[in-house]
């Protein structure tokens, strides 16, 4: 048990720390580098992802998987929606459209707000619901 809430707590201060560092940057008018970022980030939710994945009834490779698939998905909706808020814009704002702009952005305005905020509701649902099945 003891394993599980130091795997949770790591994530959510990886969280936090992301989240202030992110709106420390806005605030400061610096541009958000995202590439090396979000390998910041996956460095840092390995071992949490490992300690979670090591409790579930599935091969190391599969409960990895559904840890970081659960991980991903919580981060996204939670990330997007408190960054929004804290900057006084809408949960579901998209941001302005970039020349820069990534695939991924462009799929998710193709989506649209309602569609994409949907597809991150059920992500987190699933993947929780997966998470929980799975644990021995």
């Amino acid at each position: 048990m003891v394993d599980l809430l130091v795997g949770i707590a790591w994530y959510i201060i990886v969280f936090v720390w992301d989240l202030w560092s992110d709106l420390r940057k806005f605030n400061a008018n610096k541009k958000t580098k995202h590439i090396p970022e979000y390998w910041m980030r996956i460095a840092l939710l390995i071992t949490p992802a490992i300690i979670l994945s090591s409790r579930l009834d599935a091969s190391w490779w599969l409960g990895l998987f559904v840890t970081l698939s659960m991980f991903g998905s919580i981060y996204w909706l939670l990330f997007d929606g408190l960054y929004n808020v804290f900057r006084r814009y809408p949960w579901t704002f998209e941001g302005s459209k970039d020349k820069d702009e990534s695939i991924w952005d462009d799929f998710v305005r193709w989506l649209g707000k309602t569609w994409t905020l949907v597809l991150k509701i059920l992500l987190v649902a699933g993947s929780i619901t997966t998470f929980i099945k799975m644990l021995a």
